[in-house]
């Protein structure tokens, strides 16, 4: 479900965007003093990605010195985790991903030694976006009814794309198998564009991504995008109908991304980078460039995004665990 926290949070994080900008303690005076890191947890493509490049390259501007992306895919996210955990806490190494590799992706990922709360700090929400359902042209169906009924006649046929174990294409169309009771196998890629391929190329038959990545194939006839799992329907893709429309309010799938960074960072230093990147989040061009990707941005505290963080977590592991999806 959408999570209702998100619009008090950002109300919030408005009024006390002035004593954040005061905070700068003398470490956070002399950031940054070499070249900045945003670690992305996927590969090229995708909201994710696309989100860290748009705020790399406002905040070399600011910053006065260079950030750059590095996309560490695979393994559900977990190599970028653990690349961003064993960083120096000095800012100049940030994890910028999608909510879910820096919440349920370790508890499904066999091998995970990360604890996302324990290893990193937060730093701030950067945005959220909704996910749609989509499918490939060579199955046949042209509504959600003829999918769940194709589904359930054909036990096993069908198979889904994610960007990896834990991410939130994972978890909606798990949550869709389990609500239509349908059966389909997981094949995780490594990151957001390849698996959004594999569909148009045809080599699963579905998955569940944001609105604003599936606008060109949708015109070009690539797929067909068949509901969207948000309250009202999407500037990307205003002929889609939501999954209320046509008869499952529950069902409501938001991916949102942040900010983290090794857990130690002084807290000047963390408030310094919190208000930087609110300053960045709220320029005309980067609110511009999230309007045309379709993105809301959601900026938060720190002190917000480690409870909306915890409070997923605790929500999402009776999930994992009634799915099967818990790592041994």
């Amino acid at each position: 479900m959408q999570d209702p926290s998100w619009p008090r949070m950002t109300r919030r994080s408005a009024l006390l965007a002035p004593a954040l900008v005061l905070a700068n303690g003398a470490r956070a005076q002399g950031f940054p003093s070499k070249t900045v890191t945003f670690v992305v947890p996927l590969q090229a493509g995708g909201p994710a990605d696309t989100t860290a490049r748009v705020i790399a390259q406002k905040l070399s501007g600011t910053f006065g010195s260079q950030v750059i992306v590095e996309n560490m895919g695979g393994a559900s996210g977990m190599l970028a985790l653990q690349r961003v955990a064993r960083a120096a806490p000095d800012g100049h190494t940030l994890l910028v991903g999608p909510g879910s590799f820096i919440t349920i992706g370790p508890l499904m990922t066999a091998g995970a030694k990360i604890d996302p709360v324990a290893s990193l700090d937060p730093v701030t929400m950067i945005s959220k976006y909704p996910s749609a359902l989509f499918v490939s042209t060579k199955l046949p169906v042209h509504s959600l009814a003829d999918f769940i009924a194709f589904a359930r006649e054909n036990p096993g046929r069908l198979n889904f794309s994610s960007p990896g174990a834990g991410t939130q294409p994972h978890i909606a169309c798990e949550t869709l198998k389990r609500r239509f009771g349908f059966e389909a196998t997981h094949v995780p890629y490594r990151g957001g564009a390849p698996s959004l391929m594999a569909v148009v190329a045809g080599d699963v038959e579905f998955s569940c991504f944001e609105p604003s990545n599936l606008a060109v194939q949708l015109a070009g006839g690539q797929i067909r995008v068949l509901a969207l799992g948000d309250t009202r329907r999407n500037a990307a893709l205003p002929d889609v109908p939501t999954f209320a429309e046509l008869g499952y309010p529950d069902i409501i799938f938001n991916s949102w991304t942040a900010a983290m960074a090794p857990r130690g960072l002084p807290p000047e230093l963390l408030l310094r980078l919190n208000a930087l990147f609110r300053e960045a989040l709220a320029a005309p061009d980067v609110l511009e460039r999230f309007k045309n990707l379709q993105i809301d941005v959601a900026v938060s505290t720190p002190d917000e995004l480690r409870a909306l963080q915890v409070q997923e977590i605790a929500d999402r592991v009776p999930l994992i665990a009634a799915l099967g999806l818990a790592r041994e």
